[in-house]
């Protein structure tokens, strides 16, 4: 966070309307974002002074010295730090971070995140750990900052109690005697502090304001007595306060106490009707209540034997269910025991109608044995001897060729042959008659057709 950026954020809406006043800026209504977005443009940017258009002002510094604490130049760099971080100051957080600007700046980037972290976690943002280790240092810290041995910081604080005194209407600044008091001797603040009716210690205050130089034991003096006077003020206002309130609190508990007698006596007047009227209700109500309870009891015996036959049915409902579902578990099995016969050999049937239709051949066998059997057996199967197999082996869509007995290179064309013709061929090995029944059995069955 840059100082400007820290500056803005610890500044209160007073403050910051003082300083947008001070440059002759304004924001419209009182949203306080807006006003510190115009500030931090107003800070940041920097313009000519009118007298001299080539000295160049920086607003920010301009208003870091409007915070400016003398006494705090007065002071070691251990006592600066102390002062400026001590919970019960007198300076804002805004002017303690001014003064640090002002006379430690070197400072600010070590100190920065510290009030960062600081603000975060709801401490105070100044609340850092500066003490002093021996008592000659606190004691010779006590002198520098009393109020009592400077007089500038002491009407300092009678300024910020004045102003607090008049934000809550307990006095109000009068500039026609301040501008009197001006050119006034401490002669003329005595006559006329003493023919003030109410609050004469005003004079002393603009007498103060007005003059310079003024011997510190009348600084002194003069602001114990306002700071006191004020003081005064606070408590009679609350003593009055307190009292306008309970005055108000006992008249309204008076008018609230005589609502409630004419109420209690109208009730009053009222209760013995409503006590008969309560009596003949009750009565009913109980020769009522007596009918139900009887007309309940028949109900409830009613209901207790529906429940029982209700049970009854449900077992036996339940045990006709548990017997259809056995029958359907049955019948299911059987259903697809069934659907897969009729699904294996509708496949085959379906493959050898469409065989049938087309050449009535499902497959062909080419082989060297003589074939006799195989043939009775196997009619929807094209046997084919490897030496007139041209002539025959176009007649079907898939051939087997028996790879004992027949040479390489015939095998070699067979499969050429049946490849240029979209014909799909197979290697089966059979050693007999036998062996080729079987191994015809074995490949209609993997087609879909029974053995």
């Amino acid at each position: 966070m840059t100082k400007i950026d820290l500056f803005i954020k610890l500044l209160d809406e007073r403050e910051a309307n003082e300083i947008l006043k001070h440059f002759n800026a304004y924001v419209k209504g009182d949203n306080s974002d807006l006003k510190k977005v115009r500030l931090r443009t107003i800070l940041k940017g920097q313009f000519p002074r009118k007298k001299n258009k080539n000295e160049v002002v920086d607003p920010f510094h301009q208003t870091c010295m409007r915070y400016k604490q003398e006494y705090l130049g007065m002071l070691n760099e251990d006592e600066f730090f102390v002062s400026i971080t001590e919970s019960g100051g007198v300076l804002p957080d805004y002017a303690r971070l001014a003064n640090l600007l002002i006379y430690y700046p070197e400072r600010f980037e070590e100190l920065c995140p510290m009030i960062e972290d600081n603000i975060k976690t709801g401490k105070g943002p100044f609340d850092l750990e500066f003490y002093f280790t021996k008592d000659e240092e606190v004691s010779g810290y006590i002198k520098k900052i009393s109020y009592l041995e400077h007089n500038a910081v002491f009407i300092k604080v009678v300024d910020r109690i004045i102003a607090r005194a008049v934000e809550n209407k307990l006095i109000k600044i009068d500039p026609d005697k301040m501008e009197e008091m001006r050119n006034g001797s401490l002669a003329d603040w005595h006559r006329l502090n003493k023919k003030e009716p109410g609050k004469p210690f005003m004079w002393k205050y603009y007498y103060l304001k007005t003059h310079e130089n003024i011997d510190s034991s009348i600084v002194n003096s003069f602001c114990l007595d306002i700071i006191g006077c004020i003081l005064v003020l606070y408590e009679s206002s609350y003593v009055m306060c307190v009292e306008e309130v309970v005055k108000s609190k006992i008249g309204d508990y008076a008018r609230e106490l005589k609502a409630f007698k004419e109420l209690a006596k109208s009730m009053e007047n009222e209760k013995k009707g409503w006590e008969d009227k309560l009596n003949q209700a009750t009565s009913e109500i109980q020769n009522m209540l007596e009918a139900k309870e009887k007309e309940n009891q028949e109900l409830n015996d009613q209901i207790n034997k529906e429940r029982m036959e209700l049970k009854k049915k449900e077992k036996e409902l339940s045990d006709r269910v548990k017997e259809l579902e056995k029958m359907y578990s049955k019948e299911k099995r059987s259903k697809e025991n069934l659907e897969k016969k009729i699904n294996k050999n509708s496949e085959y049937l379906k493959y050898a109608l469409a065989q049938q239709e087309k050449q009535k051949y499902i497959f062909g066998v080419i082989s060297d044995m003589e074939i006799n059997i195989s043939k009775e057996i196997f009619k929807e199967v094209l046997f084919m001897p490897y030496k007139n197999w041209y002539d025959r082996v176009k007649d079907v869509d898939y051939v087997y060729i028996q790879r004992e007995g027949i040479s390489g290179t015939q095998l070699s064309q067979i499969k050429q042959y049946c490849s240029r013709n979209n014909i799909k061929d197979s290697i089966i090995s059979v050693k007999n008659e036998k062996d080729l029944i079987e191994q015809i059995s074995r490949l209609k069955v993997r087609m879909g057709g029974a053995s």
